[in-house]
Order: structure tokens, then C-alpha cells, then sequence
């Protein structure tokens, strides 16, 4: 049995999704900003590991999967749905910006890895305390400019085409697919 959502939620549920995915990377980056500084505590090694390891998982699962939905579903619905001219080129520039911040704070994280894996395998106690704070704040920058300029601007744009009658549920429904693999 399908699970509609229905039209006038459609577009805000969908934006709120993208919402609480920031409030939910914050709140574990945060965490993990605290890791230098427990590895060089004796007392507090064991729960730096697993600090590591629950970083490791979440940028995977989460932070990941949040960049493919933003890119695949979430930039193509909303730049498809643009008025031509100074909304589309807005819309556009903020997409690029937004996508070159992706690959900016998974290039961080990819520097990073190795020695996160180190760290949860118990085999070091290395980590590069600065590249942390960047990614941390990086990616809160990113956010806050995501939360502060895009997703208002997705939202007008997505109530216009609802008020319209012209939005189609879609981006919860791929949404829905997605999290249920």
C-alpha cells in the first residue's frame, strides 16, 4: 500500500526533511569537534574511539545521503521550477555554490578518514585538531547560508507552484524511497 502525502504538505514537508538533516549534522559535528581534545586526555581515550567510530558512520549513512538527495532531488525539482531569469540565475549560482561547499567539506573529511579509522580501531591517537574545526566550520557555514538564503527561496518558490496547482508530490515521494533502501 502506497502512502500519499498529501499536495498542500507536499512541498514543506520535503523542505523541512532537508531542515532538520542540518540540525541533526550541527548537533554531531559538535560532538565531534571535541575529539582533538579527548585524545589527549588518558581517562577519556575509550569514548574518543568511539567518537571515531560513530563519525565514521554517520558522515557515510547521513551527511552523504544528504548531499545526493540535495543534489539529485532536491536542486533539479527547485531549479526546474524557477521563473526565467534573475530567480533561475539565483537558484543556479546558489546550486553551484552549495554543491562546491559539498565537495569542499567531503575533500576535509576525506583527508580526515584515515586517521578517524586509526583512532576507532584503537591503533592511534593522531588526529589533525585544525582540519576538525575547519570541517566543523565549513560545514556550519554551509548550513547556515543553506537555512538562511536556499531553503526560503525553495519554499516560496514550491508554495508559488503549489498555489498555482501546479506542484506534483514527487520530491517526498523520492524521498520516501530513498530512506526506505
Amino acid at each position: 500500500m502506497e502512502t500519499s502525502i498529501p499536495l498542500e504538505e507536499s512541498g514543506a514537508a520535503a523542505i523541512a526533511d532537508f531542515s532538520h538533516a542540518h540540525s541533526q549534522i550541527i548537533a554531531h559535528l559538535m560532538s565531534f569537534s571535541c575529539l582533538p581534545g579527548a585524545l589527549q586526555s588518558p581517562a577519556l581515550q575509550s569514548s574518543a574511539r568511539h567518537v571515531a567510530a560513530e563519525a565514521l558512520a554517520f558522515f557515510h549513512e547521513t551527511i552523504n545521503a544528504h548531499h545526493v538527495e540535495e543534489e539529485q532531488l532536491l536542486f533539479p525539482e527547485v531549479l526546474s521550477r524557477a521563473t526565467d531569469g534573475t530567480e533561475r540565475e539565483q537558484i543556479l549560482s546558489m546550486i553551484e555554490q552549495l554543491s562546491r561547499e559539498h565537495r569542499q567539506v567531503e575533500a576535509l573529511w576525506a583527508g580526515l578518514e584515515p586517521a578517524l579509522q586509526q583512532i576507532a580501531d584503537g591503533r592511534s591517537l593522531a588526529l589533525d585538531g585544525q582540519a576538525v574545526q575547519q570541517l566543523v566550520l565549513d560545514y556550519g557555514g554551509h548550513a547556515a547560508f543553506e537555512e538562511a538564503e536556499f531553503l526560503p527561496l525553495c519554499r516560496e518558490i514550491l508554495r508559488r507552484d503549489l498555489a498555482r496547482g501546479e506542484f506534483a508530490p514527487t520530491l517526498n515521494g523520492q524521498l520516501e524511497k530513498i530512506h526506505s533502501l
